[in-house]
């Protein structure tokens, strides 16, 4: 039995008799603490659920100060099985490593696959679930998102698909969450944009009891988000090169720019920047507006940030970087939207990527009122997702995880380069990142401006080192390359790891991997070259001749039946031993027996009378040593 102290109460996990816990003060004395018998299941005994911690936090009470105690014995124990561990430091068998998310149920893979035929993704195979990407949540609000792959007759992948599940408690709540989920994505989806992960449908799937679930199927990206590819596997910071710098900042602002105007820009767009004859005198986010679609009503994402741009395959214009894609459209809202107090205290996006007019620090903050009001206004604008671009591209080209905090109404920011950077950019890119970060949004750069900025950037970078349109991995310098993760799911080979022909019994390895990229695990290492043995030198003696040792008769189940056997006559013969049979009198301790004891019933000093059964005396008289006699039937001896 295992308790696990968090905030000074006590949880006790009972899993066998419990008698009593110790609820530790943090000055007090101990203090005795009753807890309950529940055979097979965990109970607490405090109010909270123990389940309900693990799950909030998922990882060891160590990483969050918590004590965890043998009950009694006030012993720290490592770990517990249903305490998983997410910090290299912690301690217990697993090592700091995550234990693996839960994998789809067999209704979600009948599901999925009934719901992609209907969508038309299903035909030539069937689709398998073989990852789990990512889980949050416990319970009726859980959220899953699975890797699911089809498969042709020869366990080959033909198609990939990313299949997000998200739980509700009514069908009413499903059907509103489906809508602000993937609403939006459905109408951004298949624009022309290539910056976007497209969706390609959705269901629900109701059931008896809550929770009803809700699928988005999705565009597949596998080679991890900015986030990971910014710090990798090791921890350690990476630089960014600059021509695929710019190809994120250009490709965000193609992204934000369909979700204000419902229109995909060109990759050659804007050609030049019209002076203001040209704009007819308008501003540039007026001149942005007539851009619009008629029947289009502009979006602000409000959650751009680092884990919300996953990298794909490459792209045609680009062919030795991956494409970054924005994700995740939970809380995007219309243009135009009032922000209430309510949304800017409890947060509308993520705490340090919100923009400073949308920013409040406490409920009683009136320094954040006086800003708020001389820098902006109560309306959705895009200008804040401009704003989290740039620090999304100062993120990539500081190589750490800034977070900016605003404290109130100071408009004093802590962005800025750390002092350990040794990596420096053109001054174009600095530049337009610092007018990205204007702490009045009124002076940030509009979308088109973005546009035509990032595309003059990119060409003028490439005049001054080298070419990166249509050119490979292969064609470009080192220097340049992304040591992107590597996708073990990629088309024509096995998820199993290694690809099969029509026919061939025999499984070969994949195709290497391509360079630049983390190599593959290695596969076994050739033979090696056997070289002539050097001969011997001549002896000079004559060699010893060794008898060869006899053969050891092997012991099985006959040499234990025969030991037993030989006991079970042992005791036939010659019945149950006793202490005096086994250490004869004057050994051991043991005196011979006194000449005036008399003899027991049946014997006559030692001599066992005719049909007697009984045990005959062991010794005769006088102490001599004589040959143990069992009577049998008959009074035959």
């Amino acid at each position: 039995m295992i308790s696990v102290q968090k905030n000074g109460t006590l949880y006790t996990l009972g899993i066998g008799l419990i008698t009593s816990t110790i609820e530790r003060g943090s000055d007090g004395p101990e203090m005795p603490r009753k807890a309950s018998l529940y055979s097979n299941k965990i109970r607490l005994s405090s109010d909270n659920s123990l389940a309900d911690m693990i799950a909030q936090f998922n990882r060891l009470p160590f990483d969050h100060q918590d004590i965890v105690y043998h009950t009694g014995q006030g012993r720290l124990v490592p770990q517990d099985p249903r305490l998983v561990s997410a910090s290299q430091n912690a301690f217990g068998p697993n090592g700091g490593v995550r234990r693996p998310l839960p994998a789809a149920t067999e209704v979600d893979v009948l599901h999925t696959n009934t719901q992609l035929l209907r969508l038309g993704k299903g035909e030539g195979g069937t689709w398998k679930y073989v990852h789990t990407l990512y889980q949050k949540g416990r319970g009726i609000n859980q959220c899953s998102i699975y890797v699911f792959v089809l498969l042709d007759v020869d366990a080959n992948i033909l198609e990939r698909m990313i299949v997000k599940v998200q739980g509700q408690p009514s069908l009413e709540e499903a059907q509103s969450a489906l809508e602000i989920e993937f609403g939006v994505q459905s109408q951004i989806s298949n624009k022309g944009c290539d910056y976007i992960v497209n969706l390609h449908g959705t269901s629900i799937r109701p059931q008896i009891d809550a929770p009803h679930l809700l699928y988005g199927y999705m565009e597949y990206a596998g080679f991890g988000n900015l986030l990971e590819l910014l710090y990798g596997d090791n921890k350690k910071r990476r630089r960014i090169p600059e021509a695929f710098a710019w190809i994120v900042f250009r490709g965000l602002a193609e992204a934000l720019f369909v979700l204000a105007t419902g229109r995909a820009a060109l990759p050659d767009w804007p050609p030049h920047w019209p002076d203001n004859n040209e704009k007819d005198r308008k501003d540039d986010w007026e001149w942005m507006g007539e851009m619009r679609r008629p029947d289009w009503k502009p979006f602000v994402h409000f959650d751009l940030k680092l884990p919300n741009v996953v990298l794909a395959d490459e792209g045609t214009l680009f062919p030795a970087f991956k494409t970054p894609k924005m994700i995740d459209f939970g809380i995007v809202e219309p243009v135009g939207t009032i922000i209430t107090r309510h949304w800017r205290e409890y947060g509308l996006g993520t705490r340090g990527f919100i923009p400073p007019e949308l920013y409040s620090k406490t409920n009683d903050d009136t320094t954040a009122t006086v800003y708020y009001n001389r820098h902006g206004d109560n309306l959705a604008d895009t200008r804040s997702d401009i704003y989290a671009l740039g620090l999304l591209m100062l993120n990539l080209m500081d190589h750490r995880h800034i977070a900016a905090e605003w404290e109130g109404g100071d408009i004093s920011s802590k962005i800025g380069h750390s002092d350990d950077n040794p990596w420096s950019y053109s001054k174009n890119l600095e530049d337009l990142v610092a007018a990205c970060l204007e702490n009045s949004k009124a002076s940030r750069p509009s979308l088109p401006y973005i546009l035509y900025k990032t595309r003059m950037g990119m060409l003028a970078w490439e005049e001054a080192t080298e070419a990166y349109r249509g050119r490979t991995i292969a064609d470009i310098l080192p220097s340049n390359v992304i040591q992107s993760k590597v996708d073990p799911f990629t088309v024509g080979s096995s998820p199993w790891g290694t690809k099969k022909k029509r026919g061939d019994v025999n499984a070969r390895a994949p195709p290497p991997a391509p360079q630049g990229s983390i190599p593959r695990r290695p596969g076994p290492l050739p033979p090696r070259e056997k070289l002539p043995r050097p001969p011997l030198p001549p002896r000079d003696y004559e060699p010893q001749k060794w008898a060869a040792p006899t053969a050891r008769r092997p012991r099985g189940r006959y040499d234990f039946w025969n030991r037993i056997s030989g006991i079970w006559q042992s005791i036939w013969r010659y019945g149950p031993r006793r202490p005096a049979d086994v250490f004869p009198p004057g050994r051991e301790g043991i005196d011979p027996p006194p000449d005036n004891v008399a003899p027991r019933a049946g014997e006559q000093g030692g001599v066992v009378s005719p049909g007697s059964r009984k045990r005959p005396a062991p010794f005769t008289e006088g102490g001599a040593s004589a040959k143990r006699v069992r009577s049998r039937p008959g009074g035959c001896n």
